[in-house]
């Protein structure tokens, strides 16, 4: 069983870590133009970084995702988006994705969003599901990916 410490603080603290997973999970894994996956929400979100603790008694980042900064919608809700989810192929499928996305759905929960959207890939999609999540609208290609939206109502 690993032992797992999900950190949440500014992409200023965390960026170097969530940057190596991501560069590893999203450009070299799937592909994805590195132009594409860095953006100037980096600076303005919260992260959260998976840690394990290795037979060595070092901790190794191993996961991350970001929640963007509130959003107030035309029918005066509070939006989250949640995104850059990843982890380490050699990680998956431990809990280590439900951990990360269930502290910052937490973290949308203590500034009282209303709601989270995020943008699933497809293959993905059950396991937001499973996490309260449901698909809305119709699917669509981003970064050259099938994806669906996907929401969570907090209240």
């Amino acid at each position: 069983m690993l032992e797992i410490t999900i950190n949440v603080d500014s992409w200023a603290i965390i960026g170097p870590q969530a940057a190596a997973i991501r560069q590893q999970v999203f450009v070299i894994e799937q592909g994805i133009d590195a132009t594409e996956e860095w953006d100037e929400q980096d600076a303005l979100s919260r992260h959260a970084i998976a840690l394990i603790q290795l037979p060595s008694q070092a901790w190794a980042a191993v996961g991350t995702a970001r929640l963007l900064p509130s959003e107030k919608t035309a029918h005066g809700t509070t939006l989250s988006k949640i995104g850059r989810m990843a982890v380490l192929p050699a990680y998956r499928k431990q809990g280590i994705g439900a951990q990360l996305l269930q502290t910052l759905i937490a973290e949308a929960r203590a500034r009282q969003d209303d709601e989270i959207w995020l943008h699933a890939q497809r293959h993905a999609c059950h396991f937001y599901a499973a996490q309260g999540f449901t698909e809305i609208g119709p699917p669509f290609i981003e970064a050259g990916i099938p994806h669906v939206n996907m929401q969570l109502l907090l209240k």
